[in-house]
């Protein structure tokens, strides 16, 4: 299994989202989706830049690991799942399995999927903590999240949300949210699957 993060940020900057990928030997297709995911990355990376500097301390940050399914296998799950939550550094990992049946889809449907990715895995983080007493906010992560999504779903647009201001909720997500969500992406996996069939 081979392990992508594509460009990585600089060392010295905290991002509250990350985006990394696994891919189990490459597939015809795999490519397209690799490319998309990596320019995601450069668009949230883009978009945090320009927000003044986050408190690591008091701020969380999302790994979203887009798995790929490949001749050696694939992903075992659907959707979103946090795998792992590093609590020193306030790092949770969430894994998104990718449908090999995105592979054949045309450039929009790669970037529809991949911009409504983010909200999702930020949802995932959020339910997660939520079941917990940890610190720690996912404000700017779903802040930027959904800065990613509005950018990769209208290309050339430009967020008009606004920045939570502090001493907000503390953790993101509302379940109205959240379940909308899930809604939105058990449709585009059933979409995804129905084209797969055709």
């Amino acid at each position: 299994m081979a392990m992508r993060t594509g460009s990585a940020p600089a060392p010295d900057r905290w991002w509250s989202i990350t985006v990394g990928g696994i891919v189990e030997g490459s597939s015809r297709g795999s490519d397209r989706v690799d490319e998309m995911t990596t320019e995601a990355m450069r668009v949230a990376h883009e978009i945090e830049s320009q927000l003044p500097p986050a408190d690591p301390g008091s701020e969380l940050s999302v790994n979203v690991v887009f798995h790929m399914p490949g001749r050696f296998g694939g992903p075992t799950h659907e959707g979103a799942a946090v795998t792992r939550w590093f609590r020193k550094g306030g790092v949770i990992r969430v894994v998104v399995a990718v449908p090999e049946s995105l592979y054949t889809e045309q450039p929009e449907g790669i970037r529809k999927f991949v911009g409504r990715t983010f909200p999702m895995a930020v949802s995932a983080a959020a339910s997660r903590i939520g079941k917990t007493k940890a610190g720690g906010s996912l404000d700017r992560a779903t802040w930027v999240a959904g800065a990613v999504a509005d950018r990769l779903l209208e290309p050339g647009g430009r967020s008009t949300r606004r920045l939570p201001q502090a001493g907000g909720a503390g953790r993101s997500g509302s379940p109205d949210t959240s379940e909308r969500i899930e809604e939105i992406l058990r449709e585009e996996l059933q979409s995804l699957r129905a084209s797969e069939e055709r």
